[in-house]
């Protein structure tokens, strides 16, 4: 839920009032000073809000100091309190850890004043302006007020010129920026917004020129040079051009039609490509006459009327009858060794693996979230932890079928968790659980260490998976529905 709720002692009644900014979680705390509420976000955010009782407004405020190295917020046991005497608010983070912030609120909602600048944007071409349009917030006294200037080569710029009303006064070239000053109400308690920016011009409408040269040879490479009209017993002509231009954007393509009708749309029956060749692969008919018809694209989209480049006549041998046989039915009615024909495919028969019918030892307890099997070649036995938020730890032995109960892990392994071969005598692992926690097991010695491992730069969480190349590094997903992929060098004891 979202929802901000209101009690009225009097009359003993809850009001909703207005939808919070953030999803409320562990961590999330609320403090009450002069007239506003202020609110931790909670569940690892540094958000940090303010609430206007009498305007019934939120705004984010400055986020929250990152506890210590871990660059995340307030979580279990995180609070919120304020000194009423001088009006300091205090937070803790909660989560285990000792640290604890201070935030004093300043007189002023908003500064008097702020300039925003936008990128370059690229209007390709533009031949004159219609209007900006903004849509805006402007509550109490406060205003905005917007600015442009133009270039053609983004090197030189003309100067900042005011907009009027809708109006764009610079002058009308390819490259824009807008400027734009906010001004907050004259108490300072309030801010215009920006919603959206509208830039209404007129672009490139007019159509490109289509090609004025047409080349036709027998192929691409090294072949014999033909004429438009004549007849030949090429199989696969070769077709280029040249000419082709666009006064105010420039050529983006070509719809090309190969083929019997003279009239034919390329937008319609042919394919759009941009370089400006062809080479045909109709199966064509002796006696027949081809033609090669094509219209021109702008990169503003503004397409040229079609025109007919070169017409061929073949007088080559036409293409031989054929049948196809494509069928399960098809190829059934032969005769298979070692072959199968399903799924109208002919392929070689699967070669099944088995599964053992006997039953192996059962783990020595129920394995959970946190558990993921290391293999150690060397002595042909498995590894895992129990996971569940234990620290138990177990060795299998592949050869004798047996487990057994080895050094535990120096905190409790949950969802995400898990363990990783590594160089000969070790093994990696993982605490999972939104930690970096990374540590090395000594297999020789039976026990684990955090100090010859270092953390993981970034939280490990349900699906974070890991594997190793079989020389020095551990490559790593930290999981969580997110894409960062890690590296751990384990020569090195270093992450990148």
């Amino acid at each position: 839920m979202t929802k901000i709720l209101k009690y009225v002692i009097a009359s003993n009644t809850w009001t909703v009032v207005n939808d919070i900014p953030f999803t409320p979680y562990p961590g999330t705390d609320i403090t009450y000073y002069n007239g506003k509420i202020y609110a931790q976000a909670g569940y690892y955010k540094k958000e940090f809000y303010e609430y206007t009782i009498a305007g019934n407004t939120w705004r984010r405020l400055p986020d929250m100091e990152s506890a210590l190295a871990y660059d995340i917020g307030p979580y279990n046991g995180g609070s919120l309190e304020v000194d009423l005497s001088t009006g300091t608010i205090y937070s803790i983070s909660g989560q285990g850890l000792i640290w604890m912030q201070s935030y004093t609120p300043s007189v002023n909602n908003y500064s008097v004043s702020g300039t925003w600048t936008s990128g370059t944007i690229d209007l390709s071409y533009v031949a004159s302006w219609t209007s900006l349009i903004a849509s805006v917030s402007t509550p109490g006294d406060s205003s905005i007020g917007y600015e442009t200037r133009t270039s053609s080569d983004q090197i030189t710029w003309s100067s900042w010129a005011s907009v009027s009303g809708e109006a764009i006064s610079s002058t009308a070239t390819r490259y824009l920026q807008i400027r734009a000053t906010l001004n907050a109400s004259s108490d300072l308690t309030q801010t215009p917004i920006i919603y959206s920016l509208t830039i209404n011009y007129t672009g490139d409408t007019n159509v490109p020129t289509n090609p004025t040269t047409f080349t036709g040879t027998s192929q691409s490479v090294g072949g014999v040079t033909l004429t438009s009209g004549s007849s030949y017993g090429y199989h696969q002509p070769y077709f280029s051009w040249t000419g082709s231009t666009d006064a105010e954007t420039s050529v983006a393509g070509y719809y090309v039609y190969y083929g019997t009708s003279i009239s034919a749309d390329p937008a319609t029956v042919g394919n759009y490509q941009t370089t400006a060749n062809y080479t045909t692969t109709l199966e064509m008919t002796t006696g027949t006459t081809y033609y090669l018809r094509l219209k021109t694209k702008d990169t503003a989209g503004n397409i040229s009327a079609a025109t007919t480049g070169f017409t061929y006549v073949y007088s080559g041998v036409s293409p031989p009858q054929s049948i196809t046989q494509t069928l399960s039915s098809d190829f059934s009615s032969g005769t298979a060794t070692n072959v199968a024909t399903t799924g109208d495919q002919i392929k070689l028969s699967s070669k099944s693996g088995f599964w053992q019918q006997e039953r192996l030892s059962l783990t020595p307890a129920s394995i959970y979230a946190g558990g993921k099997f290391a293999y150690v070649s060397s002595s042909n036995k498995l590894y895992t932890f129990r996971g569940y938020n234990t620290t138990t730890f177990y060795e299998y032995d592949v050869a004798t079928d047996v487990w057994s109960t080895k050094g535990v892990a120096p905190v409790q392994v949950y969802w995400g968790g898990g363990v990783v071969e590594g160089p000969a005598g070790y093994i990696y692992g993982w605490r999972g659980s939104g930690f970096n926690s990374f540590w090395r097991y000594d297999i020789e010695a039976g026990t684990w260490s955090d100090a010859n491992a270092t953390d993981a730069p970034q939280q490990l969480s349900y699906g974070a998976s890991m594997i190793y190349d079989g020389g020095h590094y551990i490559y790593a997903m930290k999981g969580n529905s997110d894409d960062t992929f890690m590296r751990y060098d384990t020569s090195s004891d270093t992450w990148d």
